[in-house]
Protein backbone atom coordinates (compact mmCIF):
# COMPACT_ATOMS: atom_id res chain seq x y z
CA UNK A 1 0.00 0.00 0.00
CA UNK A 2 1.55 2.98 -1.29
CA UNK A 3 1.11 6.24 1.30
CA UNK A 4 2.94 9.27 3.09
CA UNK A 5 3.68 9.52 6.28
CA UNK A 6 4.98 12.56 9.15
CA UNK A 7 7.73 11.66 11.16
CA UNK A 8 9.54 14.24 13.84
CA UNK A 9 7.26 17.21 11.87
CA UNK A 10 8.53 16.63 8.59
CA UNK A 11 6.58 14.72 5.63
CA UNK A 12 7.81 12.33 3.55
CA UNK A 13 6.83 14.41 0.42
CA UNK A 14 9.50 16.94 2.08
CA UNK A 15 12.27 14.51 0.04
CA UNK A 16 11.67 14.86 -3.86
CA UNK A 17 11.95 11.40 -5.92
CA UNK A 18 10.88 9.44 -3.08
CA UNK A 19 8.12 6.70 -2.79
CA UNK A 20 6.82 5.23 0.16
CA UNK A 21 5.46 1.60 0.44
CA UNK A 22 4.05 0.61 3.53
CA UNK A 23 5.20 -3.30 4.26
CA UNK A 24 3.83 -4.44 8.12
CA UNK A 25 1.90 -2.38 10.16
CA UNK A 26 -0.28 -4.60 12.91
CA UNK A 27 -3.77 -3.26 13.31
CA UNK A 28 -3.22 -4.94 17.10
CA UNK A 29 -0.57 -5.23 19.43
CA UNK A 30 0.79 -8.58 21.01
CA UNK A 31 -0.77 -8.86 24.60
CA UNK A 32 1.72 -9.44 27.03
CA UNK A 33 1.17 -12.74 28.32
CA UNK A 34 2.09 -16.05 31.18
CA UNK A 35 0.30 -19.06 30.76
CA UNK A 36 0.29 -22.50 32.85
CA UNK A 37 -0.20 -25.49 32.03
CA UNK A 38 -1.64 -28.40 34.41
CA UNK A 39 -1.54 -31.79 33.73
CA UNK A 40 -4.85 -32.65 34.73
CA UNK A 41 -7.13 -29.56 33.27
CA UNK A 42 -7.35 -28.97 29.28
CA UNK A 43 -5.77 -25.65 27.63
CA UNK A 44 -3.49 -23.40 29.53
CA UNK A 45 -4.58 -20.81 31.87
CA UNK A 46 -3.86 -16.97 31.38
CA UNK A 47 -2.34 -14.74 33.84
CA UNK A 48 -2.75 -11.55 31.86
CA UNK A 49 -5.17 -9.99 33.90
CA UNK A 50 -4.10 -11.31 37.03
CA UNK A 51 -2.74 -7.24 38.01
CA UNK A 52 -4.01 -4.53 39.73
CA UNK A 53 -6.39 -2.82 37.37
CA UNK A 54 -7.51 -6.28 35.96
CA UNK A 55 -6.91 -5.93 32.20
CA UNK A 56 -4.59 -6.84 29.71
CA UNK A 57 -0.98 -5.22 28.79
CA UNK A 58 0.55 -5.00 25.08
CA UNK A 59 4.26 -5.03 24.04
CA UNK A 60 4.85 -2.45 21.33
CA UNK A 61 4.35 -2.72 17.62
CA UNK A 62 6.67 -2.89 15.17
CA UNK A 63 6.25 -0.71 11.29
CA UNK A 64 7.93 -1.77 8.47
CA UNK A 65 8.15 1.30 5.64
CA UNK A 66 9.63 0.98 2.19
CA UNK A 67 11.23 4.03 0.97
CA UNK A 68 12.71 4.21 -2.64
CA UNK A 69 14.63 7.27 -3.24
CA UNK A 70 15.14 7.73 -7.19
CA UNK A 71 18.02 10.75 -8.70
CA UNK A 72 19.65 11.50 -11.87
CA UNK A 73 23.28 10.41 -10.87
CA UNK A 74 25.13 9.18 -8.40
CA UNK A 75 26.11 12.25 -6.12
CA UNK A 76 22.74 13.36 -6.04
CA UNK A 77 21.61 10.11 -4.84
CA UNK A 78 24.53 10.18 -2.12
CA UNK A 79 23.08 13.68 -0.75
CA UNK A 80 19.76 12.33 -0.43
CA UNK A 81 20.76 9.34 1.22
CA UNK A 82 22.89 11.59 4.13
CA UNK A 83 19.43 13.85 4.37
CA UNK A 84 17.32 10.86 4.66
CA UNK A 85 19.15 9.47 7.07
CA UNK A 86 19.41 12.17 9.62
CA UNK A 87 15.38 12.53 9.15
CA UNK A 88 14.75 8.88 9.86
CA UNK A 89 16.78 8.54 12.58
CA UNK A 90 16.13 8.90 16.78
CA UNK A 91 12.61 9.75 17.91
CA UNK A 92 8.94 11.09 17.57
CA UNK A 93 5.66 11.54 16.26
CA UNK A 94 4.61 9.00 13.50
CA UNK A 95 1.93 10.11 11.61
CA UNK A 96 0.28 8.34 8.55
CA UNK A 97 -1.70 9.68 5.77
CA UNK A 98 -4.33 7.14 5.79
CA UNK A 99 -4.92 8.22 9.78
CA UNK A 100 -4.38 11.71 9.71
CA UNK A 101 -5.73 12.11 13.53
CA UNK A 102 -3.87 9.80 15.21
CA UNK A 103 -0.05 9.58 16.55
CA UNK A 104 2.27 7.37 17.07
CA UNK A 105 4.96 7.32 19.52
CA UNK A 106 8.05 6.00 17.38
CA UNK A 107 11.58 5.42 17.27
CA UNK A 108 13.56 3.65 15.05
CA UNK A 109 15.47 0.06 15.50
CA UNK A 110 18.10 -1.79 13.60
CA UNK A 111 20.55 -0.60 11.42
CA UNK A 112 19.04 0.84 7.97
CA UNK A 113 20.96 -0.83 5.18
CA UNK A 114 20.01 0.24 1.16
CA UNK A 115 20.01 -2.16 -2.00
CA UNK A 116 21.25 -0.01 -5.17
CA UNK A 117 19.31 -0.02 -8.28
CA UNK A 118 19.80 1.45 -11.41
CA UNK A 119 23.45 1.67 -11.61
CA UNK A 120 23.79 3.87 -7.92
CA UNK A 121 20.82 6.13 -9.08
CA UNK A 122 18.44 4.04 -6.86
CA UNK A 123 18.51 3.25 -3.38
CA UNK A 124 15.83 1.11 -1.48
CA UNK A 125 15.08 1.15 2.39
CA UNK A 126 13.46 -0.98 4.96
CA UNK A 127 13.07 0.61 7.71
CA UNK A 128 11.51 -0.36 10.60
CA UNK A 129 9.83 1.82 13.74
CA UNK A 130 8.87 0.54 17.14
CA UNK A 131 5.64 1.76 18.14
CA UNK A 132 3.81 2.36 21.51
CA UNK A 133 1.10 -0.05 21.58
CA UNK A 134 -1.75 2.39 21.25
CA UNK A 135 -2.09 5.77 19.48
CA UNK A 136 -3.09 9.20 20.37
CA UNK A 137 -5.07 11.64 19.22
CA UNK A 138 -2.90 14.38 17.62
CA UNK A 139 -5.23 17.23 19.89
CA UNK A 140 -5.65 17.03 23.50
CA UNK A 141 -9.30 16.29 24.89
CA UNK A 142 -8.67 19.61 26.85
CA UNK A 143 -8.50 21.83 23.42
CA UNK A 144 -10.45 19.50 20.72
CA UNK A 145 -9.63 19.46 17.19
CA UNK A 146 -8.61 22.78 15.18
CA UNK A 147 -11.08 23.63 12.33
CA UNK A 148 -8.00 22.80 9.33
CA UNK A 149 -7.76 19.37 11.05
CA UNK A 150 -8.45 16.61 8.67
CA UNK A 151 -11.26 14.56 10.54
CA UNK A 152 -13.59 12.42 8.01
CA UNK A 153 -17.47 13.94 7.95
CA UNK A 154 -18.54 10.55 8.94
CA UNK A 155 -16.32 10.31 11.60
CA UNK A 156 -17.41 9.32 15.04
CA UNK A 157 -15.64 11.90 16.62
CA UNK A 158 -17.75 13.73 19.51
CA UNK A 159 -18.40 17.31 18.23
CA UNK A 160 -17.11 20.01 21.20
CA UNK A 161 -14.58 17.41 22.79
CA UNK A 162 -13.35 19.31 25.38
CA UNK A 163 -16.71 20.15 26.49
CA UNK A 164 -16.46 16.13 28.07
CA UNK A 165 -13.48 16.98 30.06
CA UNK A 166 -13.86 20.29 31.36
CA UNK A 167 -15.92 20.77 34.29
CA UNK A 168 -16.81 24.02 36.55
CA UNK A 169 -18.50 24.87 39.84
CA UNK A 170 -19.22 20.81 40.38
CA UNK A 171 -18.49 19.21 43.52
CA UNK A 172 -17.91 16.01 42.11
CA UNK A 173 -18.29 14.26 38.54
CA UNK A 174 -17.30 11.36 36.76
CA UNK A 175 -15.18 11.15 33.75
CA UNK A 176 -15.65 8.56 30.92
CA UNK A 177 -12.35 7.13 28.59
CA UNK A 178 -13.93 7.84 25.58
CA UNK A 179 -10.75 6.10 23.75
CA UNK A 180 -10.36 1.70 22.95
CA UNK A 181 -8.49 0.83 25.41
CA UNK A 182 -7.63 1.69 29.26
CA UNK A 183 -5.80 4.74 29.91
CA UNK A 184 -4.11 6.37 32.93
CA UNK A 185 -5.09 9.87 33.02
CA UNK A 186 -3.43 13.50 33.48
CA UNK A 187 -5.70 16.09 35.01
CA UNK A 188 -5.06 19.52 35.91
CA UNK A 189 -7.11 21.28 38.31
CA UNK A 190 -7.52 24.72 38.71
CA UNK A 191 -9.77 27.08 40.66
CA UNK A 192 -9.62 24.79 44.37
CA UNK A 193 -10.28 27.08 47.29
CA UNK A 194 -10.04 23.87 49.55
CA UNK A 195 -8.24 20.17 49.41
CA UNK A 196 -9.69 17.73 47.19
CA UNK A 197 -10.02 14.12 46.21
CA UNK A 198 -9.86 12.41 43.23
CA UNK A 199 -11.27 8.65 43.16
CA UNK A 200 -9.67 5.55 40.60
CA UNK A 201 -9.40 1.74 40.94
CA UNK A 202 -9.61 1.84 44.24
CA UNK A 203 -7.56 4.59 44.98
CA UNK A 204 -8.32 8.01 46.75
CA UNK A 205 -6.18 10.52 46.40
CA UNK A 206 -6.07 14.11 47.93
CA UNK A 207 -4.21 17.26 46.89
CA UNK A 208 -4.51 19.96 48.58
CA UNK A 209 -4.36 22.77 46.21
CA UNK A 210 -4.35 23.69 42.24
CA UNK A 211 -2.66 20.85 40.68
CA UNK A 212 -1.34 18.53 37.66
CA UNK A 213 -1.72 14.98 38.47
CA UNK A 214 -0.46 12.68 36.47
CA UNK A 215 -1.81 8.72 36.66
CA UNK A 216 1.06 7.23 34.38
CA UNK A 217 4.11 8.61 36.28
CA UNK A 218 2.42 8.58 39.47
CA UNK A 219 3.55 12.42 39.94
CA UNK A 220 1.79 15.20 41.38
CA UNK A 221 3.14 18.89 40.48
CA UNK A 222 1.82 22.77 40.69
CA UNK A 223 1.03 24.19 37.90
CA UNK A 224 4.87 25.65 37.30
CA UNK A 225 6.02 21.85 37.47
CA UNK A 226 6.95 22.12 41.33
CA UNK A 227 6.62 18.45 43.22
CA UNK A 228 3.66 18.61 45.77
CA UNK A 229 4.17 14.30 47.01
CA UNK A 230 5.12 15.81 50.22
CA UNK A 231 1.83 17.11 50.46
CA UNK A 232 -0.59 14.33 48.82
CA UNK A 233 -2.37 11.70 50.42
CA UNK A 234 -3.02 8.29 49.14
CA UNK A 235 -5.55 5.95 50.64
CA UNK A 236 -5.86 2.22 49.27
CA UNK A 237 -9.84 1.26 49.83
Amino acid sequence: MRTGFSFKGIHSSSFQGMTVKTKDRPITPEMKEETYSSANQNSEHSFARANPYGHEYYNDRIFQIELSVASDNIDDLQNKIAKLSRWIMGSGELIFDTAPLVKWNARIIDTVQYMPERGGKKAVFMVKYRVKPFAELVFSTIDGPCLDEDIELKSDMPIGIDEYFTFSNKASFDVNNIGDTPVRPVITVTGASSAYSIECNGFTITVPEDAIIDCERYIVTDLSGNSLMSQVTVIIL
